[in-house]
């Protein structure tokens, strides 16, 4: 095995949504389980956390392009901001989504149809994202994962 190959391939961003995510499964399930006791907003901080640091790289973004206006003039620049204003975009919708599911969950005060409105905007919202992000050459790996579930789901 190559460690210098290994460690050139790794993604931190991934790893860490990967982990977030491993962390809330089991979180999630030992909740569950009736294993722990936490409340569901304690057991969904490692998916606060994923949606925090990209609300965060998004405001930093921002930022740096609000700061820099030559980066307006680069046609690639600017469609590499758009995309990551699109993914901020579909991840704030997530994060609705688990407010409400946590909300929910914990006091039960209104329907499930309400918790799942923002996935209801996420769907159509994740199909122009990807259909902008293939005419422009761009991986939109958020919207093309929403769909992929969505399709599923049929």
């Amino acid at each position: 095995m190559n460690l210098r190959g290994l460690f050139q391939d790794f993604n931190p961003s991934k790893f860490l949504i990967y982990s977030c995510l491993l962390l809330f499964s089991v979180l999630l399930s030992l909740r569950l389980d009736g294993v722990i006791q936490w409340s569901y907003w304690a057991v969904f901080t490692p998916i606060w956390l994923w949606k925090l640091l990209v609300i965060i790289g998004a405001s930093v973004g921002t930022g740096v392009w609000a700061h820099n206006p030559q980066y307006r003039a680069e046609g690639e620049t600017c469609v590499e901001f758009k995309a990551m204003l699109i993914a901020v975009g579909l991840h704030v919708l997530l994060l609705m989504f688990e407010v409400l599911v946590c909300d929910r969950v914990a006091r039960g005060d209104y329907f499930w149809l309400l918790v799942f409105m923002p996935l209801f905007f996420v769907s159509p919202v994740s199909v122009a994202a990807c259909v902008w992000g293939f005419r422009h050459d761009r991986s939109l790996e958020v919207g093309a994962a929403f769909q992929d579930s969505r399709i599923q789901g049929f």
